[in-house]
């Protein structure tokens, strides 16, 4: 409040209630000479009575006379209304040099919106120069947009929540539809087997030709049916299920299960672990040196003899994996972004046999299991595949 006491003049009531709808004016003994036009609404007060009648003074301490209250002219004042617990105004005391008398220029205390409700006060109740409409309007705004983004959360909530449903749904159905046509797969495998084995197809060589292209198409179809079924258990593992285990003793297991495909690439494997144990989920662990294994030697590159390095060494808390070959390489400019996506294959055609689903199931392993893969490539020179996986791990010096 920047008025001077010396210019304060309250013979013009009606000036005064415009620009101060909450003052209350007193005489010399204190009495209620007029409320302002939003206080009398809100808490009305009878005209002539005692100023204590009605109101408490909390601040400035021990103001209970005429005296003090002019002593303490310009302090902030803070005053209860007796009869109406909780509403407080706040404000400044002026008195008039002629007459005496003495006037509180304030406005309601607001902490929050919901008092505004609670006092039965409006926005229309302040004088448009106070600065508390300013603040009230700020409130009301912050409170709408806490009000506006709970409501989104919710509605995310509940979104989040059917999807969800419709993804356990989907595995379900996945795992259900893959497993039944698995049986049925086999048998037409075997069938077409035993057809080579006792059609004369020696004699015919378009229908040997026409089994064995057969042949190949349910060996597709077993894989492809195969896929969905890791991925629907992919889905179904907990992460939080980590065993100890010797990754010596993985690679060894994957090199057995792919010993065919090693064989007819004559590819060479050269193995350095300088991890002893470690500890992750194991069949996951197993998925992804499998996946990565297979790609080095299925994406060889018939020019040269394939040579696949895999190596796992420690990096404080993480363990480095890398599988390394010197097969075709890839233009990562150009296959980069696709390269992980389900059901993505760079090489089309019988060139390189594959559904475009194992490099998909590894980066979601990885990325579940918290760890991150990267991929370095270039045409005609080779693909290194760097995998960081955390967990608990002992070292050794070598494997």
């Amino acid at each position: 409040m920047t008025m001077q006491k010396e210019l304060m003049h309250f013979d013009d009531i009606v000036f005064i209630d415009a620009l101060f709808p909450f003052h209350v004016l007193l005489d010399k003994n204190l009495r209620v000479q007029s409320l302002g036009r939003s206080l009398k609404r809100i808490y009305p007060v009878d005209i002539g009575n005692d100023f204590f009648d009605y109101f408490e003074i909390e601040r400035p301490f021990n103001v209970d006379g005429y005296q003090k209250f002019l002593n303490n002219t310009g302090a902030l004042f803070l005053i209860n209304c007796t009869e109406k617990e909780g509403f407080q105004i706040r404000g400044q005391m002026f008195p008039e040099s002629n007459s005496g008398r003495i006037c509180f220029l304030g406005s309601p205390l607001i902490n929050k919106l919901s008092d505004l409700k609670e006092n039965n006060i409006t926005f229309n109740d302040f004088a448009v120069h106070d600065s508390i409409t300013h603040f009230l309007f700020s409130m009301q705004m912050h409170e709408t947009s806490l009000r506006d983004a709970q409501h989104i959360g919710e509605k995310l909530k509940e979104k989040n929540e059917r999807l969800n449903k419709i993804n356990v749904a989907l595995d379900s159905f996945v795992y259900k539809v893959s497993h039944d046509l698995k049986v049925p797969a086999v048998n037409l495998s075997s069938m077409i087997y035993m057809f080579l084995d006792i059609a004369p197809v020696d004699d015919n060589p378009m229908v040997k030709e026409v089994a064995q292209r057969m042949s190949k198409a349910v060996d597709r179809l077993n894989e492809i049916i195969n896929d969905f079924l890791d991925l629907s258990r992919l889905e179904k593992v907990n992460i939080v299920e980590l065993t100890q285990f010797k990754p010596k003793d993985i690679v060894e297991d994957v090199v057995e299960t792919l010993e065919i495909q090693v064989r007819e690439a004559s590819a060479t494997l050269n193995i350095n672990l300088e991890v002893d144990d470690f500890v992750f989920n194991k069949a996951n662990f197993k998925s992804i040196l499998q996946n990565l294994i297979s790609n080095a030697v299925k994406y060889r590159d018939a020019e040269k003899d394939c040579i696949v390095d895999v190596s796992m060494v420690s990096e404080e808390d993480y363990i480095v994996l890398k599988v390394q070959d010197n097969g075709m390489g890839m233009d990562l400019d150009r296959y980069g972004k696709k390269l992980f996506q389900m059901f993505s294959r760079l090489y089309q055609g019988e060139e390189v046999e594959g559904t475009g689903v194992g490099l998909y199931m590894v980066k979601k392993i990885i990325e579940n299991g918290g760890g991150t893969i990267s991929v370095d490539s270039k045409v005609g020179v080779g693909t290194t595949f760097t995998v960081r996986l955390p967990g608990q791990l002992k070292i050794g010096m070598g494997a």
